[in-house]
């Protein structure tokens, strides 16, 4: 599921209702299983989250969802951590933040 949901956003990375559906989907099923977190990651759901923000900054809703899938991908998962700073995630977040409020 989280392979599938990861290929969806990819797929769908113009369609903000898509992605607004499939990020509360992954932050779902990452938010209290370990395990789902590092088959997210590897599966690329922190890459693909980021370019989601970085296609859609105008769009709150996005922005929110993302946000959210990224905080609960990376629980307690250093691995996890490690690879959201290599792709951007303070930026696409601070950036996110300051369109938003």
């Amino acid at each position: 599921a989280l392979e599938a949901a990861v290929a969806a956003m990819r797929r769908h990375m113009g369609d903000k209702e898509v992605l607004t559906s499939v990020c509360p989907l992954l932050g779902f099923l990452t938010k209290s299983n370990e395990e789902n977190r590092t088959i997210a990651a590897k599966a690329g759901a922190i890459e693909a989250l980021v370019e989601t923000m970085r296609v859609h900054p105008k769009s709150s809703q996005v922005q929110l969802h993302a946000c959210g899938c990224l905080y609960f991908i990376n629980i307690d998962n250093a691995e996890n951590v490690s690879r959201a700073k290599g792709e951007g995630v303070k930026e696409a977040v601070k950036a996110a933040l300051m369109a938003h409020s």
